[in-house]
């Protein structure tokens, strides 16, 4: 396993509109985030995976200390405007 998403990507050639692009840029987004927990500042808190019984998801729910929830949905694309959201109605 190649902890290193960059290298990853050129070890694959890949390039920004490759197909695969946006499961390396979800993997980078949680290593990032799995290496901030480790930081004292930032405070405790879980990093987990939501899906509804619909099957849709957010990549990453972060959970504090005293129980306030995140949601980061992982895109490889641009939006204008507000992004859609399918698994949270709160979004």
């Amino acid at each position: 396993m190649i902890n290193d998403s960059g290298l990853h990507g050129y070890l694959l050639n890949l390039s920004p509109k490759d197909d695969s692009i946006g499961r390396l840029i979800e993997v980078y987004v949680g290593d990032e985030l799995i290496k901030l927990a480790s930081y004292e500042v930032i405070g405790a808190y879980t990093l987990q995976h939501f899906q509804t019984r619909e099957k849709h998801e957010v990549d990453y729910a972060i959970e504090s200390a005293d129980r306030q929830v995140v949601g980061i949905d992982v895109r490889a694309a641009f939006f204008r405007g507000r992004p859609p959201c399918r698994a949270a109605r709160i979004c």
